[in-house]
């Protein structure tokens, strides 16, 4: 695949649509950031190891390694930061729970340590969790862990090389996860929220994309026409940011929202919307997007736990996530990216 200068530029979308709204300006269903992130995400990591798969050029260890590489250190940075800041303001019980989340984080299981302590994603304790945004993290590093088995089944399977079969059996496996997402969320919300059974199907609809997109790839829509779908993909994404809340019944069928609508946007490389997705603020925000949400969710907590409630605090707390986020992504991630090379 070639480099996609928009994903990068809708990363961005995302996660300020997590940021104001965690900040509180406004976006209350704001947290539909983080499914756009699974959505690309899934089509990102199908795209860059079908070839490899194809040309027998597929190793589990080496892709488990590169994962490691890529994420982990950003990680391991703002954990480390975060665990010596928060010993000197943390009451003794929160302090016990922020070195258990953290422990949790590095055997992948920070999502399920946060609906197990913290119960539901918009409870009040929750604002006394600095790590409570890394359940994300664990979800995608659970679907990392099976991803590459999976790519192989579909290979051994034949669904690879006939890529329309594929294409149809994702949709297939997508619909029935989709189903069970909403059947989770009626019954079990609290634990819903969090859990790779009620998200796996963004991620695969990302995997379902990335086929798709090969199989379709003679097939280019006009320029116009792609255009009129990026928009409503947009429109969709900021419907549900903007109209829904912590009463939405969330992930099942209302997750589709934001999940179609990042669909509709990846599709349309070509559209106008896409060419305005590629400036280079956009481009390089989204690179920092990772340590951007690394960063943004210990502040918040900072500054609930410390009382610095007024708009002034916000804003300070806003600016000093994008200035840690800009060196760590400098200084940490783009420096091993280098080193590796």
């Amino acid at each position: 695949m070639n480099y996609r200068f928009d994903i990068d530029g809708l990363r961005t979308i995302a996660v300020f649509l997590v940021l104001f709204h965690h900040f509180g300006f406004s976006f209350d269903g704001g947290y539909v950031g983080v499914d756009v992130f699974f959505v690309i995400s899934g089509f990102v990591i199908t795209y860059s190891y079908y070839n490899k798969l194809m040309n027998d050029n597929f190793s589990v260890i080496i892709f488990f390694k590169q994962r490691v590489f890529r994420l982990f250190p950003a990680l391991f940075f703002v954990l480390l930061v975060t665990n010596i800041v928060f010993c000197f303001i943390m009451t003794p019980p929160d302090l016990i729970n922020l070195f258990n989340h953290t422990i949790s984080n590095f055997i992948f299981l920070s999502n399920v340590y946060a609906f197990l302590e913290y119960g539901n994603y918009f409870s009040l304790n929750v604002k006394e969790a600095p790590l409570l945004h890394t359940w994300s993290l664990a979800v995608e590093w659970q679907f990392y862990i099976l991803f590459p088995f999976f790519l192989l089944l579909f290979n051994k399977l034949n669904l690879l090389k006939k890529i329309a079969r594929g294409v149809i059996a994702i949709f297939v496996i997508c619909v029935v996860l989709v189903l069970l997402s909403e059947y989770i969320s009626i019954y079990y919300q609290k634990s819903g929220y969090y859990l790779i059974v009620s998200r796996a199907y963004e991620l695969l609809a990302g995997c379902w994309l990335a086929l798709f997109c090969m199989w379709s790839k003679n097939n280019v829509l006009p320029t116009f026409i792609q255009s009129i779908l990026s928009l409503i993909g947009l429109a969709l994404i900021f419907y549900s940011a903007l109209y829904f809340g912590p009463y939405t019944r969330f992930p099942g069928f209302y997750s589709l929202v934001p999940v179609l609508g990042t669909m509709l946007i990846i599709y349309t490389e070509s559209s106008v919307f896409n060419g305005f997705l590629k400036n280079k603020l956009f481009v390089y925000l989204g690179k920092c997007s990772y340590s951007i949400y690394l960063w943004h969710w210990p502040i918040v907590v900072f500054l609930n736990y410390a009382e610095y409630t007024l708009l002034i605090h916000k804003v300070i707390g806003l600016l000093l996530t994008l200035i840690l986020s800009h060196f760590t992504y400098q200084y940490i991630e783009l420096s091993l990216m280098k080193r590796k090379s």
